[in-house]
Parts: C-alpha cells; sequence; structure tokens
C-alpha cells in the first residue's frame, strides 16, 4: 500500500497554512482505513479526508460491491500549519 502527496507550489512553501492533495493504493482488495498526513516530519499527524470523486466521500465498506471503492485508488487532502523547514509525509492505514 502506498501513499503519494504533493504540495501546491512545487514543494516551495511559505510558513503558515498549507492544503496537501494526493492518492492512495492498496492490494488485494483490501479498503484503507484511514489516511493520516503529518506536517512535522512524522511528529504529529492529522487525519486526511478521503474521497474518489470531488465531492463524494470514500466507501471503503458496502453491502453490495458495485458500490464500494476498495479496489480504486483513494484520492485525499489534508490541511496543516508549516514552518520553513519542514517534511511533509502521508501514510496509509488498511483493514489488514
Amino acid at each position: 500500500m502506498s501513499a503519494i502527496c504533493s504540495s501546491e507550489d512545487d514543494n516551495m512553501i511559505k510558513d503558515g497554512k498549507v492544503k496537501v492533495h494526493g492518492y492512495a493504493v492498496s492490494g488485494g482488495g483490501r479498503n484503507i482505513e484511514r489516511l493520516d498526513v503529518s506536517f512535522d516530519g512524522g511528529k504529529a499527524w492529522v487525519e486526511a479526508s478521503r474521497h474518489q470523486k470531488s465531492g463524494i466521500p470514500y466507501n471503503a465498506i458496502a453491502d453490495d460491491d458495485i458500490y464500494c471503492d476498495k479496489w480504486a485508488w483513494v484520492l485525499f487532502e489534508a490541511e496543516g500549519d508549516v514552518l520553513h523547514n519542514t517534511e511533509i509525509v502521508a501514510k496509509a492505514v488498511s483493514n489488514c
């Protein structure tokens, strides 16, 4: 399972609030339970919002597989405060 994220301005950002967007994928039909983003190199984490399509929340578990998006990429976004010299990291957590 992997998570990939990017900043808004080619990795050059000013101190203050920043929003990151990315996607995660899991293999073998495992759903993604949670996506976390750290704006301080992994010391503290915030849970990212997940979605498949704009405005439609991610549905990892459904009674009918037709409405379950666990086989697709999961888009995510998170917002946090950064300082001049910071490392932003993301992690995805599956159900297995």
